[in-house]
């Protein structure tokens, strides 16, 4: 009956929703809610339902539903709530509600909210174990673990008597045996109901490792299933990450931390050591940066440390790196302390190849610098210097892996951590097991920033030149260009992150260029990180954000980064930079956020990979899905502090898709495909993907343009290029005769046919996220991945797309807006026009030489990828092949 009502309440109550039960809410009270008679279920036989158990509102025995049940975990456990916040009653949702205006006077960043202070993690482990212990998902969390059935209701029984009777926790041996702490970063992580679920899992794959427990157990537990459980609590082991890295730990590293606010000059020390270093490596968040800091070192316009550059260098303003105090516009600038130079000196360059996902390019086979994104950093390359930037990253939920190991297992003498001041306990915390020498160097903010007395009252025509409107949907970003557009006739160029890297530099550019007539930026918080933009004030249409199940605030350090934007040193003629709001109500909030220093990032994240990934599939059932295989590091992976464990934003969409569509995959080639840069949101690029794995399983060769046929990609793109073509054509006759406004510029008309409509330019968005996906497997699989080379022409050519698209947007609106019949357009939108149509600007001069590691083409191409198909479809037999004799056992 039990196990009935299990089922039936998965079917009514989310997967998280027993974090907004009581607090004090006892065990046996959980288990007469899956049994009250009170309560009405779906039916589970027919399929039809009858009054739910969130509309009854009527029950005798009612569960206190304290918030918004679509929300998940959010604030269920906590003893005080934010202001203004009422609850919706037992049981109601706000599910399909238009969103709430924030609350007048919000406090997300004064007290921070957790269990009373006597509260201890057993304390909270032990008023929560009884409800935890009947929740669906939790049972089968279990079976997709491989626990049988019969044995997860005794199982959980003693673990739970055990707890409740205090035999486990409050025994001081036990706890510290067990390592209790450990199971929380943090008190105010137990505030996060995913956590506690978390550390209830964790704890009990530790209770059943024991081998004190079996004896407490009934005697119809199987031995074999606790077994089980300790042979995949050890293998998810993550305790001792350091020892991951022999080599990192054989000899003694030099680290340096590099760490200040938005707009210090934090980075250049650590790049000009690199300049100077007889081999070394560049590791960043962004492919934008990799690929600058690949592009200066090739032509020598990093001055290497030690080095002084000749009296007439000029320092490079348009850098996506912090300048340094004296290095910042051309009247700071002396020989002695310019960092960056904007022409380059021939004795300086440096062999640099790049390695990112999805380009790499060899500019010497033996290059002894390189520069790459985190994700491809080499651990087995013994670097004499190393630069990873952007520390805090350490952090991030799904990326932070990259960093952690960076920082553990990279072996070089001399390693340059850049980032913000809040990793630094972490990575201190790090070193202290690994015994490297660790030296902080603080840097200060180079130029005030100042929060306005007042905000923009809501009054879009208030914004003006120079101006960077922040806000967090794309459809957003659009609507308040349409607007400012409107309002003030002031051109806008955007920056979001779906828009390529490449179109977001390109878009920078205009915005920067005080003669290309775009005065306004709009973006979301994707200009936080490796854009080079001339601010001089923030504006904050909102401080809150939808991250995918609810609105949220801002953290300080997403507040700090952006608005640290502003006034960047040595670009404006005025010093320092200003912030604000649209709104009168986020201002105050504006003003304590910045002055509230950022908290300390909580942990270095860890994922589990190589030889530990295949480990640990064999310690999972044979038929273990994938969501079992991504879930084990979270739920059951043991850790210390700082470490915690990485997370999937998408993991039910991964799992889902690699369960259904990859199957006959290796766990290696699904792994490969759940890390990929895949927007699992998006149906259309699930559409493509899906064909991928289609070809891939059947023919091992993908085509690339028999797949992009499931979705309207081509014909779209070639529709802008068309209308692209005919503006062109206008450029160049206007350019020949001196066009009808003087001086070269083209006059289209105001009601003429736009180059693209958003719905084309979100489907050419799409495209190039598709185009990055193909070359990033391309990297991984280049015998089945194989025309790289179209992919990359393709991906050129729907860069130029968007770009002529995103420019000529602005223009007839503001005709149209102005009441004019006609409309001139600026050179640079005539030259997207050109270029989007393949006739743009030849070969440029000075450019680096470098090759494309990629397949051989013509017959010679054919034979190659014949015979790397047999060799693929060989290896993939005898890899399927040894899981199922490891199975057989």
């Amino acid at each position: 009956m039990l196990s009935r009502c299990r089922r039936s309440l998965s079917s009514t109550l989310q997967h998280d929703s027993w974090l907004l039960l009581e607090a004090s809410y006892p065990r046996a009270a959980a288990t007469h809610i899956a049994s009250s008679s009170s309560t009405t279920f779906r039916r589970w036989r027919t399929g039809k339902a009858s009054k739910s158990f969130a509309q009854n509102q009527k029950q005798k025995t009612q569960v206190a539903f304290g918030g918004r049940p679509k929300h998940g975990f959010g604030d269920a456990f906590l003893t005080e709530r934010l202001p203004n916040t009422k609850s919706n009653g037992p049981g109601k949702s706000n599910a399909g509600r238009a969103p709430r205006k924030p609350p007048p006077n919000p406090d997300p960043y004064g007290k921070a909210l957790s269990f009373p202070p006597n509260w201890s993690i057993s304390r909270a482990l032990e008023s929560r174990v009884g409800v935890w212990s009947h929740l669906p998902h939790v049972h089968r969390r279990l079976v997709a673990f491989g626990v049988p059935d019969a044995d997860i209701e005794p199982i959980l029984d003693a673990f739970v008597r055990q707890i409740e009777q205090e035999q486990l926790l409050q025994d001081p041996d036990i706890a510290e045996k067990y390592d209790i702490e450990r199971l929380a970063i943090d008190r105010d992580e137990l505030a996060k109901g995913r956590a506690l679920d978390e550390a209830m899992t964790q704890l009990l794959y530790t209770w059943a490792a024991d081998p004190a427990t079996s004896p407490t157990l009934p005697s119809t537990v199987r031995r074999e299933s606790l077994a089980q459980m300790a042979n995949l609590a050890k293998t998810a082991d993550l305790s001792y990450p350091a020892e991951w890295f022999p080599v990192a730990r054989a000899m003694r590293r030099k680290v340096i931390m590099h760490v200040g606010p938005t707009n210090s000059g934090k980075t250049h020390n650590a790049l000009r050591a690199l300049a100077a270093a007889r081999c070394g490596v560049y590791a960043g968040p962004l492919r934008l940066l990799a690929h600058e800091i690949w592009e200066r070192l090739n032509k020598g316009q990093i001055v290497p440390l030690g080095e002084t550059p000749d009296a007439d260098a000029r320092p490079d303003e348009n850098t996506n790196f912090d300048l340094e105090p004296k290095s910042a516009g051309a009247g700071a600038a002396t020989a002695a302390t310019v960092a960056v130079t904007k022409d380059g000196h021939a004795k300086y360059a440096r062999a640099c190849n790049l390695r990112t996902g999805e380009e790499i390019r060899i500019v010497e086979d033996f290059a002894e610098l390189t520069s790459c994104t985190v994700e491809m950093l080499e651990l087995d390359a013994q670097p004499d210097v190393a630069v990873i930037d952007e520390i805090q990253m350490i952090a991030d939920p799904e990326r932070g892996p990259a960093w952690t190991h960076a920082v553990l297992g990279l072996p070089a003498k001399e390693l340059h951590l850049c980032g913000e001041e809040t990793a630094v306990p972490v990575v201190e915390a790090i070193l202290r097991d690994t015994g490297d020498e660790l030296i902080v160097n603080r840097y200060e903010r180079l130029s005030p920033l100042s929060v306005e007395e007042s905000s923009l009252d809501g009054d879009w025509g208030l914004v003006r030149k120079g101006d960077c409107v922040v806000t967090f949907s794309r459809t957003g970003i659009f609507n308040i260009k349409r607007e400012i557009e409107e309002a003030t006739g002031l051109r806008c160029a955007v920056a979001y992150g779906k828009l390529p890297p490449e179109i977001r530099s390109e878009q920078a550019a205009l915005f920067n260029d005080p003669n290309s007539e775009y005065d306004v930026m709009i973006g979301s918080d994707a200009i936080g990180m490796g854009l080079n933009l001339k601010i001089k004030r923030v504006v904050f249409e909102t401080l809150r954000k939808f991250d995918g199940t609810r609105e949220r605030w801002l953290s300080l350090s997403q507040i700090k980064q952006i608005a640290g934007r502003a006034g960047r040193y040595g670009l404006h003629a005025e010093a320092g930079g200003t912030v604000t709001t649209l709104t009168p109500t986020d201002l105050p909030m504006l003003h304590k956020a910045l002055a509230t220093p950022a908290p300390a990032v909580p942990c270095a994240i860890l994922d589990v990979g190589g030889a530990r990934l295949e480990a640990l599939s064999h310690a999972l059932p044979a038929n273990a899905s994938m969501e079992a295989h991504l879930q084990v590091p979270t739920y059951i992976s043991r850790r210390q502090r700082p470490f915690g464990v990485v997370r999937h934003a998408r993991l039910p969409q991964i799992a889902e898709f690699l369960d259904t569509r990859g199957t006959d995959l290796t766990l290696a080639e699904k792994m490969t495909l759940a890390y990929a840069p895949v927007a699992w949101q998006d149906q259309l690029t699930m559409e493509v993907l899906g064909e991928f794995c289609r070809m891939y399983r059947n023919t091992v060769l993908v085509d690339l343009f028999k797949a992009l046929e499931k979705a309207p990609f081509v014909e779209t793109l070639e529709g802008v290029e068309e209308r692209a073509a005919a503006l062109a054509s206008s450029g160049v006759a206007a350019a020949t005769a001196g066009g009808d406004a003087g001086e070269g510029k083209v006059v289209v008309e105001a009601q003429g046919e736009e180059v693209t409509d958003a719905r084309e330019l979100q489907i050419i968005e799409t495209l190039h996220k598709v185009l990055v996906l193909y070359l990033w497997l391309g990297n991984r699989a280049p015998a089945a991945y194989h025309q790289t080379e179209q992919a990359f022409a393709l991906k050129t050519r729907v860069e130029r797309a968007l770009d002529v698209g995103l420019q000529s947007m602005s223009w007839r609106r503001a005709a149209k807006a102005k009441g004019k019949a006609r409309v001139p357009l600026p050179p640079s939108v005539v030259a997207s026009a050109v270029a989007a149509t393949g006739a743009g600007p030849g070969t440029e001069a000075g450019k680096i030489q470098w090759t494309r590691l990629r397949a051989k083409s013509g017959d010679d191409e054919k034979r190659e990828l014949a015979v790397k198909r047999a060799r693929v479809l060989a290896e993939r037999q005898i890899e399927m092949d040894s899981e199922a004799e490891v199975y057989s056992y």
